[in-house]
C-alpha cells in the first residue's frame, strides 16, 4: 500500500484536529478510508498518525466498525495499536471485537485488548479480566488499569464476588483495585481479607484499608496490628492506622490506648508511633507513662518519640528524666530532647533560659557542646532582646 503524500497527511490532520465532526453527524466516508489507510500503512509514523486520528476523529458506531473490520487484517504490532486506539475512541460499540482479541495468542495483543476494556467494559467484565491479574508484565499492568477504569454501579459488586473466587494472587491485586476505585462500600470485606491465610492477601487488604478506612475503623486497625503475623504486616497496619489518625485524632487516641493494654512489645511500641502523631494530652500522658515500661523495645520508643514531641508540653517529663536518668542514654535522650525544643523555629522564638538548663543537665560534653552552640548562634541574633538574653547566660556560664 502505497504511503499517503505530505498534502494528504495534512489534510487528515486537518479534518481529524481543526474542525472535525460533530459526534452526532455521519462520518465522512473518505475520512474513514484516509483513516484506515493510514492505520494500515507499513510506515510505522504513518500509522501512529492513524491510530491518533482513530481516537479523536470520525465519531460515531459505523466509523468504530469499519475500524474494527480492519483488526483481522493488521499484524499483532498493528492490531495492538489499534486496540488501544480504539479503547481511546471511548465507543463501546468496540467492545465486542476487543473481548475476541482477548483470546490472543499474542502477548502484546492480548495486553492491548486487556487494557481497551478499562473505557469501553462493564461490571460483567470483571471476570474476564481477572485472570489477566495472574499473568506477567504487560498484560497483568493493563488488567490492573482497566479494573480501576470501569464504570458502572455494579463493578465493585463484581470486584468483591471475584474475591472469592479468585486465586490468591489475584485477589491481592484486586484488593488494590478496590483501594485505587476507591471503593469504601467494600470495608467489611477488605477487613475481612486483612485476615486471610495468604500472607499476600493480608498485606495488600492492609495497604487498601491505608486508602479506604476511616476512624470508625480505627479499632478494627489496632486489632490488626496486634495480630500481625510479621514485621511487614506490622508495618502496613501501622502505616494504615497513621492514616486515619490524621483524619480521626481523638477517636483514634482512645483505640489506640485501649489496645496498648495487652500489646506485645513491638505492637506497643508500633502503637506508640501512632499515637505520637495523634498530639493531645491523652496521647502524651500515654507515652510518657510508657517510658516506664519494663519492657526496653516500649520505653526506648516511648522516650524517643517524647524528645521528639513538637511543643513544649514534653518539657516537664523530659526534664524529669535528664535529671533521674540511672542510665547514660537515658539522659543523653531526654537533654537533646530539651535542646531541641529550646532551639529556634521559624514560628517559635527560643528559650534561652530552657538551653541553660539542658547544659546544666547534660552529663555528656557532646550535649554541652551542642546547647553552646545554639546559644552563641542566639548571641548573634538581630533580635536585639534575644540577642542580650543569649549573651548574658553566656556570661553566666563563663562563655565568651
Amino acid at each position: 500500500m502505497a504511503t499517503l503524500s505530505a498534502s494528504a497527511l495534512c489534510f487528515t490532520v486537518a479534518l481529524g484536529l481543526g474542525g472535525g465532526l460533530r459526534a452526532e453527524e455521519a462520518p465522512n466516508a473518505d475520512l474513514v478510508e484516509m483513516i484506515v489507510n493510514l492505520v494500515s500503512d507499513k510506515d510505522r509514523d504513518t500509522r501512529t498518525l492513524g491510530l491518533q486520528q482513530v481516537r479523536d476523529a470520525a465519531k460515531g458506531p459505523a466509523a468504530t466498525k469499519q475500524f474494527v473490520d480492519l483488526l483481522p487484517k493488521l499484524p499483532p504490532e498493528s492490531q495492538a495499536g489499534l486496540l488501544e486506539a480504539l479503547g481511546g475512541r471511548g465507543d463501546r460499540a468496540a467492545r465486542p471485537a476487543v473481548l475476541a482479541m482477548l483470546k490472543s495468542d499474542d502477548g502484546q495483543v492480548r495486553a492491548a485488548a486487556v487494557r481497551a476494556l478499562g473505557p469501553l467494559g462493564e461490571a460483567a467484565d470483571v471476570r474476564l479480566l481477572t485472570p489477566s491479574l495472574a499473568a506477567a508484565g504487560a498484560e497483568k499492568t493493563a488488567a490492573c488499569e482497566s479494573l480501576a477504569r470501569l464504570g458502572g454501579p455494579e463493578v465493585n459488586a463484581a470486584i468483591v464476588a471475584e474475591l472469592k473466587r479468585a486465586s490468591p494472587e489475584a485477589r491481592a491485586e484486586l484488593l488494590g483495585v478496590l483501594a485505587a476505585r476507591k471503593a469504601r462500600e467494600t470495608l467489611p470485606v477488605v477487613l475481612q481479607s486483612a485476615a486471610d491465610d495468604d500472607a499476600g492477601v493480608r498485606l495488600a487488604a492492609l495497604a487498601a484499608l491505608r486508602w479506604l478506612a476511616g476512624e470508625e475503623q480505627g479499632p478494627a486497625l489496632v486489632k490488626l496490628l496486634k495480630a500481625a503475623k510479621d514485621d511487614q504486616e506490622q508495618w502496613q497496619a501501622e502505616q494504615a492506622l497513621l492514616a486515619v489518625c490524621g483524619h480521626g485524632r481523638e477517636a483514634c487516641v482512645e483505640a489506640i490506648v485501649a489496645g496498648m493494654t495487652d500489646a506485645g512489645p513491638s505492637a506497643h511500641a508500633a502503637l506508640l508511633r501512632v499515637l505520637s502523631r495523634s498530639r493531645g494530652g491523652k496521647a502524651l500522658a500515654a507515652i510518657v507513662a510508657a517510658t516506664k515500661d519494663p519492657q526496653p523495645e516500649v520505653s526506648k520508643e516511648a522516650l524517643r518519640l517524647l524528645a521528639n514531641w513538637p511543643d513544649a508540653s514534653a518539657v516537664p517529663p523530659l526534664r524529669a528524666i535528664a535529671r533521674q536518668a540511672e542510665s547514660l542514654r537515658e539522659n543523653v535522650v531526654a537533654v537533646q530532647g530539651l535542646i531541641r525544643v529550646a532551639s529556634p523555629l521559624k514560628d517559635k522564638p527560643a528559650d534561652v533560659d530552657l538551653l541553660v538548663e539542658a547544659m546544666k543537665l547534660a552529663r555528656r560534653p557532646e550535649e554541652k557542646r551542642m546547647a553552646l552552640g545554639v546559644l552563641q548562634n542566639l548571641a548573634q541574633a538581630k533580635d536585639p532582646q534575644v540577642r542580650q538574653r543569649a549573651q548574658k547566660a553566656l556570661q553566666t556560664l563563663g562563655r565568651p
